[in-house]
């Protein structure tokens, strides 16, 4: 499996992070009844999913064919955990987000088509879409609110290197919100709001 780069995202307030999902994940019953739907859903169950199945690309995620693995992380704030399900150690192949309430399983998003543009999740309830497009890398950090919408809370970009169609560009550039910072500053953001929160390898369950 390719190793993705695991870089990303902006200084955040404790505000905002209330807002997009809590420090931790919480306990109730209706997040034991969540697990246990999710569970029964990655071992071939899709009795409990909803209609958005026809509205998102679902594989049977216990076939053989691929290796898939799933974490489970409160990504909306509202004490009930999602279950995240992406190809092991390779999101840009595949990359999902389902969401269970009212008894029901509803798929918030899935993508299989992109592969150089991609989400994954991090510790603190926010999530990063990732495009690594030749020489240019930008990260698009979001959360999620109640029905499924993203919110959007930072964006970065960096580019060190020239390639063809950038000759006359200014390079390197490092950019937080739009706005030039120093490769020192953009460092220290990576760091501070999102390399500390990355899921290790051990948060990610294989399924089969």
């Amino acid at each position: 499996m390719k190793r993705i780069k695991l870089i990303t995202t902006g200084i955040l307030g404790l505000s905002l992070l209330a807002a997009c999902g809590p420090l931790k994940n919480q306990t109730s019953n209706e997040n034991d009844v969540a697990h246990k739907a999710f569970e029964k859903f990655v071992s071939g169950d899709t009795s409990l999913l909803d209609s958005s199945k026809d509205q998102w690309f679902v594989p049977e995620f216990s076939e053989e064919a691929f290796d898939y693995e799933y974490t489970f992380l409160d990504l909306d704030g509202d004490k009930t955990d999602e279950l995240l399900i992406q190809m092991e150690d390779d999101p840009g192949a595949f990359n999902s987000v389902f969401h269970y309430a009212d008894g029901k399983i509803v798929c918030w998003y899935s993508d299989s088509v992109e592969a150089i543009c991609y989400s994954y999740p991090l510790k603190n309830g926010l999530m990063v879409e990732e495009y690594d497009y030749g020489d240019q890398i930008s990260y698009d950090i979001y959360c999620y609110q109640s029905a499924g919408e993203k919110e959007p809370v930072n964006h970065l970009f960096v580019q060190e290197e020239f390639s063809n169609s950038d000759s006359e560009s200014n390079i390197p550039e490092y950019k937080v919100m739009d706005k030039d910072v120093t490769k020192e500053d953009f460092e220290k953001e990576l760091k501070e709001s999102v390399t500390d929160y990355l899921l290790d390898r051990s948060d990610w369950k294989k399924i089969g």
